[in-house]
């Protein structure tokens, strides 16, 4: 994929809200795929942490930085439809929803 975000991470978050502190920050390296869908990781980054890919219209991904080469295939995003209740069934107006995590085989 053509044009797809990579950042390298210093280490792989072990929980989402680790993932989102590790995302604030600068790192290690960045840059956008090539027009056959590689990106090559500089020679003199460590060859540990992790690579946080996305693109428009997928998933992003979070994966270990290792073993080398190494294919990280995206999933086309989808919409989700969503609709907040209280404990008596009553819409809850405001509330705010974030999505932490999913995989798909």
């Amino acid at each position: 994929m053509a044009g797809a975000e990579v950042a390298l991470l210093d280490d792989l978050p072990d929980t989402d809200v680790r993932a989102r502190r590790l995302l604030a920050r600068r790192p290690r390296a960045q840059g956008t795929t090539e027009a056959d869908g590689t990106f090559l990781v500089p020679a003199d980054a460590p060859r540990a942490g992790a690579v946080h890919v996305r693109a428009t219209g997928f998933v992003e991904a979070i994966v270990a930085l290792e073993p080398f080469p190494m294919e990280i295939r995206l999933v086309r995003a989808r919409n989700l439809g969503v609709r907040v209740i209280d404990d008596c069934a009553r819409p809850i107006a405001g509330a705010t929803v974030l999505v932490v995590g999913a995989t798909r085989d």
